[in-house]
């Protein structure tokens, strides 16, 4: 009888294999249970009281509307290259490609005798814009004027 629960006790208190030091390791193969984590920003696993993990700051994007609650939101974060829209006037935001141009911006000019530099920007609109020909009546390849010129526009 002593026996069975001397090898019952052994039993729940025995150490496996997850409980060893070093055995808990994440995708990066950080070791969790030794208080490392992947930081992005160096590619290394590291103790963030030891070295903080410095992430690069993500943008607004030029059109994102402004924040008017006093919420303190989290810091945002996007891949690289692009900016962050927000979707409402608080903490929620979407990631998208950094735009070169603003709302109102020529995104496309062609001058037939090279008076102005030629721009074709039609893919570097903000986002909920795109790149429109000015409603007239003239029927041009050259859009050279600033009346011709195509500009980023929204509800288009």
């Amino acid at each position: 009888m002593l026996k069975k629960i001397l090898f019952t006790l052994f039993s729940l208190f025995q150490v496996t294999d997850s409980q060893l030091m070093g055995s808990q390791k994440d995708n990066h193969n950080c070791m969790l249970d030794g208080g490392y984590s992947w930081c992005e920003s160096t590619s290394k696993c590291q103790r963030s009281w030891m070295e903080p993990c410095l992430t690069k700051k993500t943008p607004m994007c030029n059109t994102s509307p402004l924040q008017f609650c006093r919420m303190m939101c989290p810091t945002v974060k996007c891949p690289e290259g692009q900016c962050a829209m927000r979707q409402g006037h608080c903490c929620d935001y979407k990631c998208y490609a950094n735009s070169e141009l603003s709302e109102n911006d020529i995104c496309y000019r062609f001058c037939e005798n090279d008076m102005k530099k030629n721009i074709n920007k039609k893919d570097k609109c903000p986002t909920n814009t795109k790149c429109v020909a000015p409603k007239n009546n003239i029927i041009s390849f050259d859009s050279c004027n600033d009346n011709t010129a195509y500009r980023c526009l929204s509800g288009h």
